[in-house]
């Protein structure tokens, strides 16, 4: 661990948090008691889609990925075999299906009862996602969440930014609507770049209370690699809650791309940089960490970025940071261990 880095924060999607996550907990010395990730549950593609249709819920996806991630990292050897093969597979599934265990069987009936749940077909689905949204729908969110982490032997650690139920939209350079999320992330087209993202549906809640404490508290906040039209950008948008990182007295970091995603193919760094300072992001606290071996695109040199840039050797591996060699970028940019 590094001194004076105790409580650190992680603002991500599902997946583009791999190697932080990794580099923190198998070469920092942190676990689950050091750590909180703060996401966004705007998604609705795919089978997250079709749940949220059929429970009138927020996205169970990103939640579902980072729970199974930390299960297998911080249980080791003794992972629940039985519960991650749910959590790893999509199957045909239809109101018959059970999974043998009493209590998520349970859900999967209650979820077939809904009456608009006979609209949609239930292949290449992740069965997990119909248990999750069935229990936001009964349970609430934090009770849900604080359920499966007891199930998988972690702390309750993955927390939204907002319980409103929202879904975005994005609009494009030539004025062109995106209206499912989706579509956002596998928009791929350089001609026409994604500009904006827009949200769709009424704030009952707000900002997660939560979450806004656990800035106030942290002593590290990393914005994570992922998607950014989707994970990154709404999170960080939603009822201005950019404006609590501007205020925080933490160290901060943006941890850049190794390569492109679809939603920003043909956008380099210094895009995304403009997009979020333009947005209101105060990068005066910042370092951005460039990974040298990224693709040309996302290390691209500018002044208006080289006084908040760090640049390091990352790795490249299918677009993955190697964890190893960000751990030691990052413990050289805030102290030694």
């Amino acid at each position: 661990m590094i001194d004076g880095i105790n409580n650190i924060v992680i603002l991500s999607g599902g997946s583009g948090n791999d190697a932080v996550l990794e580099s923190l907990i198998k070469y920092g010395g942190y676990t689950d008691k050091n750590i909180n990730i703060i996401v966004n549950a705007y998604d609705d593609g795919k089978s997250t889609g079709v749940c949220r249709e059929v429970t009138n819920t927020l996205g169970v996806s990103d939640i579902r990925k980072n729970h199974y991630k930390l299960h297998k990292m911080l249980r080791g050897d003794r992972i629940n075999k039985s519960l991650i093969e749910w959590y790893e597979n999509r199957l045909d599934i239809d109101k018959t299906f059970r999974t043998g265990n009493s209590v998520l069987d349970n859900y999967i009936v209650k979820f077939f009862n809904n009456p608009n749940s006979s609209l949609f077909d239930y292949n290449n689905f992740n069965v997990m996602n119909i248990i999750y949204s069935q229990m936001y729908r009964e349970e609430g969110y934090e009770k849900t969440n604080s359920i499966f982490s007891n199930f998988l032997g972690i702390k309750d650690i993955v927390k939204l930014n907002s319980f409103d139920n929202i879904k975005i939209i994005a609009s494009t350079e030539e004025g062109n609507i995106i209206t499912d999320e989706g579509d956002i992330v596998e928009f791929c087209n350089f001609k026409d770049k994604i500009n904006d993202i827009y949200f769709v549906g009424k704030s009952t809640c707000g900002l997660n209370k939560e979450a806004i404490d656990l800035i106030n508290k942290a002593d590290l906040i990393i914005i994570s690699s992922g998607t950014f039209w989707s994970s990154i950008y709404p999170t960080l948008k939603y009822l201005d809650f950019y404006k609590y990182l501007n205020d925080s007295k933490a160290k901060k970091l943006w941890l850049i791309n190794s390569s492109e995603d679809k939603d920003t193919y043909g956008v380099s760094n210094v895009d995304m940089f403009i997009d979020l300072q333009y947005l209101g992001v105060d990068f005066s606290g910042f370092n951005i960490l460039i990974n040298n071996d990224a693709s040309d695109i996302l290390k691209i040199k500018s002044d208006i970025m080289d006084d908040f840039t760090v640049r390091k050797a990352l790795g490249n591996k299918k677009g993955k940071h190697d964890s190893k060699l960000l751990w030691k970028a990052i413990k050289e940019i805030y102290g030694k261990v």
